[in-house]
């Protein structure tokens, strides 16, 4: 999980009327569990975030019954650790946890389409209590707005006011949950600020992926490994989240980003032989 700012003076969209406005009036505090690289064939990636965030939507393919239990089991796995962390990070002792919710009205939506605010839900009701408050249907849209993964349009400012109904977080710390954070969209910072004029105590932010900035050198790409290395590797041990140490037949140890997988143990062995390796432009993933 990383951690950044999210600038209120950086914070622009357009405006209703035409022009662009800032959206949001105070800094906040947010995390994100890992870089979103869009576009291309990584969303057919299994396990990896781009994946996850594509199976939630189940919009443009349908996925199994099987498919997406196995993709809440995995947004679990990821949520629990990361939200445990910004608590003690913050010290909070009580936060209600808040969703952003999907673009349409609910009654568009399938259950099935809804499955990323009901594993939180699942997830809060875990902690019986303990730290997190569910809050995750405190917003619920009423009226239809642009679905900005679909290029059906953009948001702007006031969107989140102006199509839903907010309650229960006056005077209240809140941890609000979207799937993918993308700076140039600005709805996260427009439900940011509705938080704060529903009158809000303190505002957090957190999502699975954060699409990649340029001039982010957190976001810069890994240099890609070579057929040579793949043919020479003996070894694999995951060393850190996301890392993965390969030694060579010659001796030597190379490290490499990788994907974050669902199955990674820090310190655990990998068979090499069962080590599947996918490259693409500036990421490599790696499926054992």
């Amino acid at each position: 999980m990383e951690q950044f700012t999210i600038l209120a003076n950086e914070s622009w969209c357009d405006l209703k009327g035409g022009g662009r406005g800032k959206c949001l009036n105070i800094d906040t505090k947010a995390f994100y569990h890992s870089v979103y690289h869009g576009g291309g064939d990584m969303w057919k990636i299994k396990g990896s975030i781009e994946n996850m965030v594509c199976t939630f939507k189940n919009d443009i393919t349908r996925y199994s019954e099987d498919v997406l239990k196995k993709n809440m089991s995995n947004f679990e796995k990821i949520l629990i650790p990361d939200i445990t962390q910004i608590a003690k990070l913050l010290n909070l002792t009580s936060v209600t946890v808040c969703v952003i919710p999907r673009a349409k009205r609910e009654e568009h939506y399938r259950d099935d389409q809804k499955l990323f605010r009901q594993t939180i839900t699942n997830v809060i009701k875990s902690f019986n209590g303990n730290v997190f408050v569910d809050g995750t249907h405190n917003i619920i849209r009423h009226t239809d707005t642009p679905t900005t993964h679909l290029r059906q349009g953009r948001t702007y400012k006031g969107i989140t006011t102006e199509s839903c109904d907010i309650s229960n977080v006056y005077e209240k710390d809140i941890l609000l949950i979207d799937d993918l954070y993308t700076k140039s969209i600005g709805v996260d910072e427009d439900a940011i600020q509705a938080l704060y004029d529903n009158g809000a105590k303190n505002v957090i932010f957190y999502s699975i992926g954060k699409t990649g900035d340029r001039f982010d050198k957190s976001t810069v790409s890994v240099r890609p490994i070579s057929n040579k290395d793949i043919s020479m590797v003996c070894e694999a041990k995951v060393i850190l989240p996301r890392l993965l140490q390969f030694t060579l037949k010659t001796g030597k140890t190379k490290c490499f980003s990788v994907s974050p997988y669902q199955n990674e143990i820090l310190g655990e062995s990998v068979d090499v032989k069962k080590i599947e390796f996918i490259i693409l432009p500036g990421q490599i993933y790696v499926q054992w």
